[in-house]
């Protein structure tokens, strides 16, 4: 997933991808031990928690009581080794204010990649990051919320570049071919970049590679699922005369 050029290092950041841990101005941050599990919920969330909701999801096993202790500990111990990173009320808490989360930049990218106003050497230096992914959100986290979270953040970063390259094929065909190939690269099976990528390479003039890329997902389709091409990818090609 693209990183490099897109998540911010300034102040105080919470890195979810490889995560979890804190920077500040691009410097790791030490956290108590038993304080990022409080830091995750609140950078996924966003806003404001209630206090009782983020005791009884860190602390499910534990009466009501012994949560809300345990969560004000946290808290303690958190305030005394990163002032400022988190801001607690009396029914609520939250991420401090001016503190960065790594995958709202993320997120925030793809939006503007999406809306193509972000330059296309800037989109194609990070399309290494789609095909052979360098960072993964939370990795080793394996619950169902995690995973629906990872699923949700990749598919952000495919259609943003996707919607960037259908941009392109007028005039950077060249530039859509190069992001639809990593994109089929990735995501082998997915319909729409395979679609781009035919798009592309006939806007290219390259006739054969687009016959030979057909071809080969035709097979791929036959030998993973046993189907055969979509008439809307076969249409775009008109058939070879023998």
């Amino acid at each position: 997933m693209p990183t490099t050029t897109v998540v911010s290092t300034a102040g105080l950041v919470v890195h979810l991808l490889d995560g979890p841990y804190v920077t500040r101005d691009g410097a790791h941050v030490d956290l108590p031990d038993g304080t990022r599990p409080l830091i995750v919920l609140l950078a996924r969330h966003g806003t404001e928690v209630e206090r009782s909701r983020a005791a009884r999801e860190l602390w499910p096993d534990c009466a009501a009581d012994r949560a809300s202790g345990n969560l004000r500990t946290t808290l303690w111990r958190l305030h005394r080794a990163v002032p400022h990173l988190v801001d607690a009320h009396r029914r609520t808490v939250r991420l401090g204010a001016g503190v960065a989360v790594d995958v709202a930049d993320v997120v925030e990218w793809a939006a503007r990649v999406a809306a193509g106003t972000v330059p296309v050497d800037e989109v194609l230096r990070c399309v290494p990051g789609v095909v052979r992914p360098t960072v993964e959100l939370l990795p080793g986290w394996d619950d169902d919320t995690v995973l629906l979270d990872r699923a949700w953040l990749r598919q952000q970063v495919l259609h943003a570049f996707e919607r960037a390259a259908y941009r392109w094929l007028a005039d950077e065909p060249a530039a859509a071919a190069q992001v639809a190939a990593a994109l089929v690269h990735a995501e082998p099976l997915r319909e729409t970049a395979q679609r781009l990528l035919l798009e592309a390479l006939l806007a290219e003039g390259n006739r054969a590679e687009a016959y030979r890329a057909l071809d080969d997902h035709r097979r791929l389709l036959r030998r993973e699922l046993g189907i055969d091409v979509a008439p809307a990818l076969t249409d775009l090609l008109p058939h070879p005369t023998p």
